[in-house]
């Protein structure tokens, strides 16, 4: 009698031992927290001075748009390095990014390498 107890005990014992709390978080933190990553694209194009960026740059530009298919949630951004602000080169790149319903933000972020005189750097951040 009391060997069928010891006998139903342990093996209640065991088979609850398996359903223990051995994996779970018990903390406050998350266990699946989001991976948020952001990719820059950069293309460099030659200024046309104060006349903005040149017809043949815009094709250029249009179709390296195209092909990175801009949607929401995509950011574009002009570098200019160095040199100061061009309002005609910012006009063109905001026309370009219209088209395709996206905004260009105000600053770009930092990008590897630099960025020569005479030309500016459009980034594409998603």
């Amino acid at each position: 009698m009391i060997k069928t107890k010891f006998l139903i005990a342990a093996t209640i014992s065991f088979a609850l031992a398996g359903c223990g709390a051995l994996g779970s978080n018990t903390s406050v933190y998350s266990a699946n927290q989001p991976v948020v990553e952001r990719t820059n694209f950069a293309i460099d194009v030659n200024a046309n001075g104060p006349a903005g960026i040149a017809a043949s740059e815009k094709v250029r530009v249009g179709e390296w748009m195209n092909a990175l298919q801009l949607g929401y949630g995509d950011r574009i951004s002009v570098d200019y390095g160095a040199g100061y602000a061009n309002a005609s080169i910012q006009n063109d790149v905001a026309q370009m990014a219209a088209d395709r319903g996206v905004l260009v933000a105000d600053t770009a972020p930092v990008t590897p390498g630099v960025v020569v005189p005479g030309t500016v750097r459009i980034v594409v951040t998603r």
